[in-house]
């Protein structure tokens, strides 16, 4: 090979190695977008965000970056920081090629996810950087951000805009943007967008079409919330006010509880037996730190003694040691001290007798047999450590507390009677009776029935826990059948709630007293024999309870089953 053929064999060589490892420098630089794009279009936005450091870092800030970077913070739900993010380009600034993560893509998906807030960031980052009108896909975006806002006018010009483009639009956003803009005309006519409706459709919050906050609230929704944002409620997110909250609340029954406490100072809680689902919840009063039929501030009373006898039968431990008993109303004696009763009752021959009459003595007996633990143990699957709301974002709301411990003695007695420092909610003590209802099984409590996005469309909801049973059928056969004759007996203490019309299970309780006013706690359910709904209910300074199931509470209940008669209801599972 001669000398100069040689030199240009070399120069060749070297050409190629340079040109190769140009093309490698240049694939070290831009691979980390592109696997940032990638992983992004694909949902894995933490090791996008990843990716896009690592560009950053070896290739430099750039618009194209930058704006990948918004874009992923948008699609994590951290608005406030996309928004930084995205307000330091410049208008009219390159944005770069995208191939994967489009600005519809991501438009699609806050969407889709609900984040309506988020794709108004969007939307106003593209009007803004984009140096021309946006695409009619935007354009239609944008739209139903600005309806999210309710900023009417503006959505229904934006989403009639995109539909009139004649471009080809999704065929889905087509759809949405049709169905909305009907919609933003007629909220447009009424003055208001509903955000929060009961189960049946009826609008329980909204806001202005001038989007103003704080939203306005009926009356049967607020008996819920008191002083509390709707943004307290569980499973509720700020966001999800941008669309439309569907909630469990059964608006006619709701309007009774409300009604009801009025009259009368107190919560009122009642559950769907068949489903779980939240139908009621009305409190009032002063309210707590929390919404007021969730908040614990309440003794339970004789309430409670469902449970102790629950916890007695479970452990397996004889009723003879307990009854029969002669109550006497002031002779049983714990340390020396009198555990005192309401009355006399005379002859208890057996456990459903006691409970029928509410004789403290013999579930003080059954108390002090179950000791500390056992009593504490058994009450462990009744919310003391917490309610989990199926159809939220995972949280658990407040529940009640079990006096502390360690329990001897009289601390023991009157703990196992619902007294002491034990406290509950009306929400806790409602599915007790839920619990009992269904046979001992225990269900997830449900409150959120659907969201929908500002399109219409139905979002993702988390699921609770399965149900559980928490109770043996022997068990619960004996607690129910004792709890109707709590209503049935002529000296039963709920025996006012035969006022009802229907056939009641139940358990009546009252506490306070040593000169204050008397408060009356229950739990139960109805019809007794074929559950629809169970319920518990407080009143403060009312008097006892037998009192308030006549005057207040079995008027009441009447008033309930008419509501509940209207609809078909299924009979409850796992009884």
């Amino acid at each position: 090979m001669s000398g100069r053929l040689r030199l240009i064999v070399i120069g060749v060589v070297l050409l190629v190695l340079l040109v190769a490892g140009g093309l490698g420098f240049l694939q070290y630089r831009t691979a980390p977008a592109r696997e940032a794009e990638r992983l992004a279009h694909a949902g894995e936005l933490g090791p996008a965000l990843e990716q896009v450091e690592l560009a950053t870092a070896r290739a430099g800030e750039s618009p194209a970056l930058v704006e990948l970077k918004g874009f992923i913070q948008l699609l994590q739900g951290r608005r406030s920081a996309g928004e930084a993010t995205l307000a330091g380009l410049a208008k009219g600034g390159p944005r770069g090629s995208r191939e994967l993560l489009t600005a519809e893509t991501v438009g699609q998906r806050l969407l889709d996810a609900g984040r309506e807030a988020e794709l108004g960031v969007l939307c106003d980052h593209l009007d803004a950087t984009s140096g021309g009108p946006l695409s009619p896909t935007m354009t239609g975006l944008a739209g139903l951000a600005a309806l999210s806002r309710g900023e009417l006018k503006e959505a229904i010009d934006l989403q009639s805009r995109a539909l009139e483009s004649g471009s080809s639009l999704p065929e889905d956003l087509t759809v949405a943007l049709t169905k909305t803009v009907d919609a933003a005309r007629l909220a447009q006519r009424s003055g208001r967008v509903t955000v929060i409706e009961a189960r049946d459709g009826r609008a329980m919050a909204w806001r202005g079409v001038d989007g103003a906050r704080p939203l306005q609230v009926v009356p049967e929704l607020r008996s819920l919330l008191g002083n509390q944002q709707i943004a307290t409620l569980p499973g509720i997110d700020a966001g999800d006010l941008d669309g439309v909250v569907q909630v469990s609340l059964d608006f006619g029954l709701q309007g009774l509880a409300t009604r009801l406490l009025r009259r009368e100072e107190g919560a009122f809680v009642a559950f769907d037996v068949a489903t779980g689902e939240l139908l009621a919840a009305a409190a009032s009063g002063p309210e707590g730190d929390v919404l007021g039929p969730f908040d614990p501030r309440f003794q339970p009373g004789s309430t409670l003694k469902v449970l102790t006898q629950a916890a007695y039968l479970e452990a397996g431990l004889d009723p003879a040691m307990v009854v029969p008993h002669h109550c006497k109303g002031n002779d049983y004696v714990v340390e020396g001290k009198i555990a005192y009763d309401w009355a006399a009752h005379g002859n208890m021959d057996n456990v459903a007798t006691a409970l029928s009459a509410s004789c403290n003595t013999v579930f003080c007996k059954m108390g002090l047999e179950l000791r500390d633990e056992g009593l504490r143990s058994a009450l462990d699957p009744f919310h003391f450590d917490g309610l989990d709301i199926r159809g939220s974002a995972g949280e658990v709301y407040p529940a009640g507390a079990f006096a502390p411990g360690p329990l001897l003695g009289m601390d023991l007695a009157r703990a196992s009677i619902g007294l002491g420092e034990t406290r509950v909610s009306a929400l806790q003590s409602a599915l007790i009776a839920l619990t009992l209802a269904r046979g001992g099984e225990r269900v997830p409590p449900t409150f959120i029935r659907e969201k929908r996005n500002v399109a219409g469309s139905a979002l993702p909801l988390g699921e609770g826990p399965a149900p559980e049973r928490v109770l043996g059928e022997a068990t619960v056969r004996e607690l129910n059948s004792a709890m109707r004759r709590v209503v049935e007996d002529p000296e039963g203490t709920g025996r006012g709630l035969k006022k009802a019309g229907v056939p009641v299970a139940a358990k009546t309780g009252t506490t306070g007293g040593d000169g204050g006013p008397l408060n009356a706690a229950f739990i139960g359910w109805m019809p007794a024999d074929e559950p629809r709904l169970a319920f518990a209910a407080f009143t403060v300074g009312s008097g006892r309870s037998l009192e308030v199931s006549r005057r207040a509470l079995g008027p009441f209940l009447e008033e309930v089953w008419r509501e509940i008669k209207r609809r078909p209801v299924a009979s409850a599972r796992g009884r």
